[in-house]
């Protein structure tokens, strides 16, 4: 994506500059007042052909990891995305799966995963803290996968941030940052920001249904990593799509 900043003096201005240089259609991807001045950050669109084609965007190699840990912000659907992604595992790939879950905090949360595990026959261990987990470990070894659920708040809670620095030592381990598609765009770069310490190997974006096919082409492609699955409603595990499977759906439908 061709992305450039433009300092004007006036707004007017600065739209003027923009469709000038970056032609019909751009992208703004944001506004701001420095010093008297104004900041726009703009990208010049792109074409669906353009997009996919480009296999730099599409994460091909995942759910490669023994440890697959499940991150994300306030509401993006990261518990509905594990559910997916552990029955995709245990009944598509026919691997021997179990859940720890490490949001203890959240009102109803490990009842939430524990039912869906329940559904699946999957084993779900509440963790509080590294003791547990060090007692825990052992029995880990006969599954394939180990996937974890982490508090949207993990920054603020010492234990699960010791926790996941326990698996970091791991060669094995998959960082997964999941983002909702339907949350205004400074909140979803805020979270990637926050995020982003924990060396994020591929984003899953959830509520894809809630956005126009233009607008899930131009956030996949601005988005600063790969893309390894779309999840376009709340089934389980039929909503968890290959990005170029959805991709080319949207483009399809509307034709």
């Amino acid at each position: 994506m061709q992305v450039k900043k433009f300092l004007v003096k006036t707004i007017e201005e600065g739209w003027i500059k923009v469709y000038k240089e970056l032609g019909e259609n751009p992208v703004i991807l944001s506004v701001k007042e420095l010093n008297g001045q104004f900041e726009i950050v703009a990208a010049k669109s792109i074409s669906i052909d353009t997009l996919l084609t480009n296999e730099e965007k599409i994460q091909h190699k995942k759910l490669f990891g023994k440890f697959i840990n499940f991150l994300g912000g306030i509401g993006v659907g990261k518990t509905t995305t594990l559910a997916k992604i552990a029955a995709l595992l245990k009944f598509e790939k026919k691997k021997n799966v179990a859940v720890l879950t490490l949001d203890l905090y959240k009102v109803g949360a490990v009842e939430t995963v524990r039912n869906l595990c329940n559904l699946m026959q999957i084993p779900c261990i509440p963790v509080k803290d590294t003791n547990e987990l060090d007692k825990l470990k052992p029995s880990l070894t006969d599954y394939e996968h180990v996937l974890i659920d982490y508090p949207s708040n993990l920054l603020e809670v010492p234990e699960a941030l010791e926790i996941f620095s326990k698996f970091q030592d791991s060669k094995k381990v998959e960082n997964l940052l999941i983002i909702a598609a339907d949350k205004k765009e400074s909140v979803i770069n805020k979270e990637i920001e926050a995020f982003s310490i924990f060396d994020i190997d591929s984003v899953v974006i959830t509520k894809a249904d809630q956005i126009s096919k233009d607008e899930l082409y131009q956030m996949v492609k601005s988005l600063p990593y790969k893309v390894s699955f779309i999840c376009d409603g709340y089934q389980i595990p039929n909503d968890l799509k290959e990005p170029q499977a959805i991709l080319k759906s949207y483009e399809v439908a509307n034709a």
